[in-house]
């Protein structure tokens, strides 16, 4: 529906504004994190759709980092 404006790509959030996980990854303790978090940059967008934990590691990462908003889980 817009071409060019999305984007799926590798785990490298790299050059992107908002980063999203809106797969089931990071739901079970053992789960990789679905993207490098240690290359967020404090004036991304970060968000996560997991349900439990209630704050995903992804969304905890961010919050380290000082993203300038990260979407609290719906947990």
């Amino acid at each position: 529906r817009f071409p060019g404006k999305v984007s799926v790509g590798s785990t490298d959030p790299t050059g992107f504004d908002i980063v999203a996980n809106a797969t089931p990854m990071g739901m079970r303790a053992e789960d990789p994190l679905p993207v490098q978090v240690d290359k967020f940059r404090p004036s991304m967008f970060v968000g996560c759709v997991i349900t439990a934990p209630a704050v995903s590691p992804m969304v905890q990462a961010a919050r380290a980092i000082g993203c300038r908003l990260t979407i609290r889980n719906a947990g």
